[in-house]
């Protein structure tokens, strides 16, 4: 059974709550108990299909369909096999584009194929995407502004200057993670991101193991140590940080009809006060 709807006070905009060694159990529990919403990305069919289940024990849990571009080589000639999991999901994520980490090129065709599949899909419905860009954000910026779509969240932008720019004209949000803690340059494009497209994340369980060895597994409290960093680079109070992005995710996600199951623990049916509110 599902634990009694509770309103969204935070926001974590991408985890991978089924990586998780328990299986995520854990963290739901603490979902729940400081009201962290949570976009759960999924990395592949098998990762949705766990994080589906996690999302049927918590509306706190926003399940994502995609196919990581780490992985993309696996189906780029099997597209039609993902149709029954992105028709079924409410957002599309994590998907996108990879060519830093990526480094052999004969693997681009691959991730291409499978990224034009979900911009397709995505500009055909509307969804909001969770994007991946390392090392193919004017690539990016140009697929999404030639098929006219602005409801994307950049995950762990770690880009050029002049493609974040492209990207915040285009409409995108942004998410800032535990690596404003440890990052100079992480710190400096959390400054240009206009506050009004600003998200909160924390990437777990694995997004502090890149900075941490000595941490096995982050766990969703870490959104407060992101929500104080912010807020300090900002000269905000930590509640108005926290606040400024609940607005934030309201505006993204009005009227969405694909969130239609997961509007009662929305921001925008919350008590929690719009940024700037008297």
């Amino acid at each position: 059974m599902k634990p009694i709807p509770k309103a969204a006070q935070y926001i974590d905009a991408h985890a991978h709550l089924d990586l998780y060694r328990d299986g995520g159990e854990k963290a739901l529990q603490e979902i729940e108990a400081h009201g962290i919403l949570t976009i759960s990305a999924a990395m592949n069919p098998a990762s949705y299909r766990e994080t589906f289940a996690l999302a049927e024990k918590s509306d706190l849990v926003i399940p994502a369909f995609g196919v990581h571009p780490w992985e993309a080589q696996e189906y780029a000639d099997r597209t039609d096999t993902l149709d029954a999991g992105l028709l079924s999901a409410p957002v599309i994520g994590e998907v996108g584009l990879d060519f830093r980490y990526v480094t052999d090129k004969k693997r681009y065709p691959a991730q291409e194929r499978v990224f034009e599949y979900f911009l397709s899909h995505a500009g055909e419905t509307g969804k909001i995407l969770n994007l991946h860009t390392t090392g193919a954000e004017k690539t990016i910026a140009e697929r999404l502004r030639s098929r006219d779509i602005t409801r994307a969240i950049i995950h762990w932008y770690s880009g050029p200057k002049d493609a974040l720019g492209a990207l915040i004209d285009i409409g995108c949000y942004f998410t800032v993670g535990v690596e404003i803690l440890f990052s100079r340059k992480i710190r400096d494009i959390a400054r240009r991101i206009p506050l009004d497209r600003l998200l909160t994340e924390t990437d777990n369980p694995v997004g502090i193991v890149w900075y941490r060895k000595d941490i096995p597994e982050g766990t969703p409290s870490l959104i407060f140590d992101v929500i104080g960093a912010l807020a300090d680079l900002h000269r905000m109070s930590t509640d108005d940080l926290a606040r400024r992005i609940i607005d934030n995710v309201t505006t993204l996600t009005r009227d969405d009809p694909h969130l239609t199951n997961y509007r009662r623990r929305m921001p925008a049916d919350t008590t929690v006060p719009a940024y700037g509110a008297e």
